[in-house]
């Protein structure tokens, strides 16, 4: 059989809806906290004890944006972004570059096939320096499993869900090849169905302004709800949910830390603290670290060539020792909302990506230039973290270099 890839783009919805059906949502939250309530999701209710959307008997998950049935495993990535792995570990991530969230394989029913499927999300970092997932890829391949649990990909289609404009309609451009004949297609519908050799891909807009993609076949499901710059704060918490079946195999190291971010189900609660520890890192730093050492390639997102950059820098320059030194020094550019914010809103509007990739540059080249061009953009306006005011300060210390 000739392989089939076809790469498709959807443009999601996020409008407001009137205020009559938002009326008729049930909003939760704690009174006079200097945060407004927000909405839950069906099934889920606010509980009047704790103020918190909770799902019903049954089900389990984040009741304002996704509830899940028992016995199904999930990764949930929600505002600036708190990410729960598949084995209930819980971290930030904080790198507005493209990294890898899952990979996963799951056996079609009533047939001998398999679909496989890998998740990339994409997070965007926003003038009051938090970050949101605002994009997000799903590969979809349907084929078989040889001997020794290799997935061997007979068709393969590509999904690009793109919350940037906000909108209620879904716009669907996809491309690609079957042997050597191009085609191009186009919807443009609230929802669409689409049969894709064993298995069917649908797609659906709701009410929540949650657009969920699913293959009932393989029971999987990936839910995805845009950030609104129009809506700050946001009462409907913007994420991403990614649902898997009880049958879900996780077999390839590339289905597990530190190479998709959302893990594997069957690794026990402490593997992400326990790989943090070993390196002499938080978990939050220990993300940053393998989304830096472990990106892949940056082919999408506002910061694209600064991600190449960076990337590059830290998986080729760096010594381990350095790379450990340089999350440590480096990361609150992009991951302290203060410093963030203050460097974007600045005068020059500094871009934090730029910053990050000099700081890298600093401690693993011991290039000074690079170091003080740091110092002069945040300091001494700039909230700076200790880590950062010590290497700063070290070179400042130093005489500029040249050449090399």
């Amino acid at each position: 059989m000739s392989a089939l890839q076809t790469t498709v783009l959807i443009l999601l919805g996020g409008l407001a809806q009137t205020a009559a059906q938002d009326d008729n949502r049930e909003l939760c939250g704690k009174p006079g906290q200097g945060r407004p309530k927000r909405y839950c999701v069906a099934p889920a209710t606010c509980n009047t004890a704790t103020n918190r959307c909770q799902c019903p008997a049954g089900q389990y998950g984040h009741g304002l944006l996704d509830c899940i049935d028992n016995g199904f495993y999930n990764c949930l990535i929600t505002k600036d972004p708190k990410i729960k792995l598949f084995p209930n570990s819980t971290s930030s991530l904080c790198l507005p570059c493209r990294h890898n969230l899952a990979k996963f394989v799951v056996p079609v029913n009533e047939s001998n096939k398999f679909c496989q499927f890998r998740v990339y999300g994409y997070s965007e970092l926003v003038d009051f320096g938090r970050h949101f997932e605002n994009e997000l890829e799903i590969e979809f391949s349907v084929g078989t499993v040889e001997p020794g649990q290799k997935f061997m990909a007979e068709r393969t289609i590509f999904f690009r869900i793109d919350g940037t404009n906000h909108h209620r309609t879904t716009d669907a451009h996809g491309w690609g090849a079957t042997g050597n004949k191009w085609f191009s297609v186009m919807w443009k519908e609230e929802n669409f169905t689409r049969g894709f050799g064993e298995t069917t891909i649908v797609i659906t807009n709701d009410d929540y302004e949650r657009l969920t993609w699913s293959v009932p076949e393989c029971g999987t499901r990936i839910r995805f709800r845009a950030f609104n710059p129009d809506e700050q704060p946001q009462r409907k918490v913007p994420g991403i949910s990614i649902v898997a079946p009880p049958n879900a195999a996780f077999n390839e190291s590339s289905c597990k830390l530190p190479h998709a971010l959302c893990d594997t189900p069957f690794h026990d609660e402490g593997t992400l603290d326990d790989a943090a520890r070993a390196l002499g890192l938080t978990p939050m730093e220990y993300l940053f670290y393998v989304s830096l050492k472990n990106a892949p390639d940056q082919t999408r997102g506002p910061y694209k060539f600064e991600c190449i950059l960076v990337c590059n820098l830290f998986k080729y320059k760096c010594t381990e020792q350095e790379r450990i030194d340089a999350v440590k020094t480096c990361k609150s550019l992009v991951c302290n909302a203060a410093t963030a914010s203050c460097l974007l809103n600045s005068p020059s509007h500094y871009n934090p990506m730029d910053f990050l990739q000099k700081c890298v540059q600093c401690v693993c080249t011991q290039d000074c230039n690079a170091c003080n061009v740091v110092r002069q953009a945040v300091t001494p306006k700039c909230h700076v973290v200790q880590a950062l005011k010590d290497k700063l300060l070290d070179c400042s210390t130093k005489p500029l270099q040249y050449g090399g």
